[in-house]
């Protein structure tokens, strides 16, 4: 049970009455007419498509309006329109034959299963009958067996056997084997499609595969995982994430980012689904070399579309997914995952990002505006060309996913 609402002051109550029976009225205004006319649904959103025009000209563009980064209802077109219609990151290990791992994406219950000749699927996780989930933690063995009523499925998720059903009519029947939904693996990545149309995975990774090919990935493995919920839109947390120009302002302390880094050398490129942004090493000690660069790099900090981050380090990749919080705008899932190669390097590299403090500063300036624009009336943004190219290739793709596709 939920807990009791708070009870109000007969003061709170008077005022309230005061406000709604002479303030709203005396405007001719009736306060559930008001209230009914300020809560949008999904569709007058849609109908509103020049208050949320980003033009594909930066030089001419405004930022999306803070009420997409406040409003449930936009929220809601986001599910549906974009990640509905994306490849998504399944935050697990992947799979050996005969094992099934479980995840969970924007509160929807999956899971990986590999069979014997070594082929994985996903399935909902949810067993046929009465709806139990199916994997509880990471499992092994020649079938899945519900815990609820023993419903039995292979490992490829078909309708092996259930207890008692003797005698039924048209059973089994297709819908009573597990319906997988769109898999595919990148490296040891395992990536799925909740949705019915995804864009080509190949055509997503091929720019992020230039520098992942170069490194060790075959010799990694976890060594942290965790989830913690933040306060702010999650487009928020990645407009500032491939954010060039606050690097100076926001990380230009005494011993953070921009002074442990060679800062000036900071680039940022843009793909059709991805943007990268990296930055030479101030100490070569610091850095890792990648094929085609000239000096030891400090950081490749790759964001694919629509909300996953990959951060290249000295030793190591991080791996976060940023989930928006359904139905609340003002909160995010944050996902992440560490692997090492080389953990000495890896820890080292995660040692002096600490004490630069970038994500603590990168989580209170989100947090921060977040609070802003909650309550605060604020104009349209402008994208400055020289720092927030990326941030305008993000909003811009957000617009065309919501409105155009």
């Amino acid at each position: 049970m939920g807990e009791l609402a708070p009870k109000r002051s007969k003061f709170f109550r008077s005022q309230r009455s005061f406000f709604r029976d002479n303030v709203f009225k005396s405007h001719g205004c009736n306060l559930s007419k008001t209230v009914a006319y300020c809560i949008k649904d999904s569709q007058s959103i849609l109908m509103e498509k020049s208050k949320y025009f980003v033009n594909p000209d930066i030089r001419k563009a405004e930022t999306l309006p803070a009420e997409a980064f406040t409003s449930k209802e936009f929220l809601d077109l986001e599910i549906e329109k974009i990640f509905m219609r994306s490849w998504l990151w399944a935050p697990c290990c992947t799979p050996k034959e005969n094992e099934w791992a479980p995840f969970e994406i924007l509160g929807r219950k999956f899971f990986l299963m590999c069979d014997e000749s070594g082929t994985i699927r996903a399935f909902p996780n949810a067993c046929t009958h009465k709806w139990r989930q199916l994997a509880e933690e990471k499992g092994t063995g020649s079938k899945i067996i519900c815990r609820y009523h023993g419903r039995q499925f292979g490992l490829d998720g078909s309708f092996i056997a259930q207890a008692r059903c003797v005698g039924l009519e048209d059973f089994p029947r297709q819908c009573d084997s597990l319906q997988s939904v769109p898999f595919r693996k990148v490296y040891d990545f395992a990536f799925v499609g909740i949705g019915q149309t995804q864009p080509h995975l190949d055509g997503v990774f091929s720019p992020v595969n230039n520098h992942l090919f170069d490194l060790p990935l075959d010799e990694m493995t976890l060594v942290a995982a965790y989830h913690a919920s933040i306060d702010g839109n999650w487009k928020y947390h990645l407009d500032n994430y491939v954010d060039e120009l606050h690097l100076k302002f926001v990380h230009g302390g005494k011993g953070g980012l921009a002074s442990e880094t060679d800062i000036d050398t900071y680039q940022t490129k843009l793909f059709s689904h991805s943007t990268v942004r990296l930055v030479y090493a101030k100490n070569n000690d610091d850095g890792f070399m990648l094929a085609g660069f000239p000096r030891p790099l400090f950081g490749v900090w790759w964001h694919i579309f629509p909300n996953l981050t990959v951060n290249i380090w000295k030793g190591g990749i991080s791996i976060n997914a940023y989930e928006p919080d359904l139905g609340n705008p003002h909160k995010t899932n944050l996902v992440v995952r560490h692997y090492a190669w080389n953990k000495k390097d890896f820890d080292a590299t995660r040692s002096k990002w600490a004490k630069m403090r970038v994500d603590d500063e990168d989580l209170n300036v989100v947090a921060g505006v977040q609070k802003v624009i909650r309550h605060t009336p604020v104009p349209r943004g402008r994208f400055t060309p020289d720092g927030e190219a990326a941030c305008h290739w993000f909003q811009q793709k957000i617009y065309e996913m919501i409105f155009e596709k």
